[in-house]
């Protein structure tokens, strides 16, 4: 069996005034049928800082703008362990909530991939009661982003 991927990865989640947090829906080149929703990030370049790294995945994923120093303190960090296109994939994640001062209607991706297949606004009530997420720890984990994000303000 071949050694897991390891990467430092920066991970941000947007939060609205209305407490909602701004989620993609993606999916495993190697297994497409199967999506999840998640957080925007990934992994650190040589030489970035996390929240360098942070607001670069954000613009390339969604075309929001933000500055490094915008992002402030993390608020969760996490090994992660999952199977993506056919390799174990081991992440030192950092995650940072960021406050957006008004709704984001129309998103876009520098990078074409196929993998960013959507976006959406989620309260964690709607994660906990929507049949698609198939994530139970995500409706607590955009909580404490929320949360975060309302003790900066």
């Amino acid at each position: 069996m071949p050694e897991p991927i390891r990467r430092t990865t920066a991970r941000v989640v947007p939060v609205n005034d209305r407490g909602e947090a701004l989620l993609m829906l993606s999916c495993d080149p190697a297994r497409p049928e199967t999506t999840y929703w998640c957080s925007f990030g990934g992994a650190v370049d040589e030489g970035e800082s996390l929240p360098e790294a942070g607001v670069r995945e954000l613009l390339e994923e969604t075309g929001l703008a933000v500055s490094a120093a915008h992002l402030g303190e993390p608020f969760d960090r996490a090994e992660v362990r999952f199977s993506y296109d056919g390799a174990t994939i081991v992440n030192d994640s950092t995650w940072f909530a960021v406050p957006l001062e008004a709704d984001v209607e129309t998103l876009h991706t520098d990078d074409v991939t196929e993998q960013i297949l959507g976006y959406r606004w989620w309260s964690p009530d709607e994660l906990e009661s929507d049949g698609s997420v198939n994530n139970d720890r995500l409706p607590s984990f955009v909580r404490g982003a929320i949360a975060h994000v309302r003790g900066l303000r």
